[in-house]
C-alpha cells in the first residue's frame, strides 16, 4: 500500500438479500444457501462457525431470536463472509423485526 507499492485485497464480501430467499436452518451449524433476487442470481453456499454474530438492526442477539424475527416477513437480510473459505461472519436483519 501506499509508497510500498502493494495493492488492496478484499477479504470480506456481503449479499444483500431476504429473508425469504434465504433458508435458515434450526441451529447454526452446516451450509447457508442464499441468492440475492429470486430467479437468475448466482447461488452461494456459505459455512456457519463458532465465529458468526447475528444482529437485529445494531443488537448482537443470540441466534434462536435472530430466526425467530427473520420468519416474522419478507425481510432485507444483509449477509457477510470471508471470501478465503465462505464462511459466514455476520448476519442482520431490520431492528422493525424485533417488534
Amino acid at each position: 500500500l501506499g509508497q510500498q507499492g502493494g495493492t488492496l485485497k478484499a477479504v470480506t464480501g456481503a449479499l444483500e438479500s431476504g429473508t425469504r430467499l434465504v433458508s435458515l436452518p434450526g441451529i447454526p451449524s452446516g451450509t447457508l444457501v442464499a441468492k440475492e433476487c429470486a430467479t437468475g442470481c448466482p447461488v452461494f453456499r456459505l459455512r456457519f462457525d463458532s465465529t458468526t454474530r447475528f444482529y437485529i438492526g445494531k443488537q448482537p442477539v443470540p441466534y434462536a431470536k435472530f430466526r425467530e424475527a427473520a420468519s416474522k416477513g419478507d425481510l432485507y437480510l444483509l449477509i457477510s463472509y470471508r471470501y478465503s473459505d465462505n464462511t459466514l461472519t455476520r448476519l442482520r436483519i431490520p431492528a422493525v423485526a424485533s417488534k
